[in-house]
């Protein structure tokens, strides 16, 4: 169902998940706001800030481990004659 056709359902915990997100965006806005003071130092200072969060949850993500492999092995069966 394409969006302009009716209602859709969203879950509770992406609403939930959207107004937050929304918040802490307001948030960081209002402390640079806050901080500017005619100069492009504040954007830059929040930009690095932003940028080693990033980097913080990436590495939660990846428990530690920046660019290393994912250690998954798949069992595959090869294809039978008539595909090939």
């Amino acid at each position: 169902m394409s969006l302009a056709m009716g209602r859709f359902y969203l879950p509770p915990q992406v609403l939930v998940a959207v107004a937050v997100l929304a918040a802490v965006g307001a948030l960081l806005g209002a402390l640079l706001d806050a901080a500017y003071d005619g100069t492009g130092r504040p954007l830059s200072l929040g930009f690095l800030a932003c940028g080693l969060v990033a980097l913080a949850l990436v590495l939660w993500a990846e428990r530690g481990h920046l660019f290393q492999p994912l250690d998954v092995t798949v069992e595959t069966e090869p294809l039978p004659a008539e595909v090939v």
